[in-house]
């Protein structure tokens, strides 16, 4: 690529990814500290999205993020080659390769349930959306879980 193009191109990826680093930061933030948790965090919402919208805007920028990230190391490569790792580019490879272990090995971590099969927090949110929304099991009853399952999970 040549330089003159390039210059201008990292100048607006890295601002890119200042303001991308700054928007995840406010809103895992807002979703971690100013959200509760649970099914009272269904009513709220914040510049006229819910928390659902927020978590899937945080999550959709996330993936943006990496693939800025992507694009900025290319464009860095000269230099990350040259003066990062002098020369050597088993640093940069063994950097790249234990950064996409780490996030491989999160993203692909077994997923677990409590002791009782579920996570009761996130039960209740399931089964009062369900109702919310109308849903019917096969048996007719608005949830999922029955009706007396229903009732012990709503005492």
């Amino acid at each position: 690529m040549m330089k003159s193009i390039k210059l201008p191109i990292r100048r607006v990826l890295n601002l890119s990814l200042w303001l991308m680093i700054c928007f995840l930061s406010g809103t895992g933030a807002l979703l971690y500290w100013r959200m509760p948790h649970g099914p009272e965090g269904r009513s709220l919402s914040v510049f006229g999205l819910s928390k659902h919208d927020l978590i899937e805007l945080h999550a959709i920028f996330g993936l943006i993020f990496v693939g800025l990230i992507i694009a900025h190391l290319w464009l860095a490569w000269p230099w990350l080659k040259n003066a990062a790792a002098k020369k050597k580019l088993w640093p940069i490879f063994s950097g790249i390769i234990a950064g996409l272990a780490l996030a491989g090995g999160i993203a692909l971590a077994p997923l677990q349930t409590n002791a009782n099969g579920a996570n009761e927090s996130s039960e209740q949110s399931d089964c009062e959306a369900d109702a919310v929304a109308g849903h019917n099991n096969r048996n007719g009853n608005r949830s999922g879980l029955g009706p007396m399952r229903w009732q012990e999970t709503h005492e």
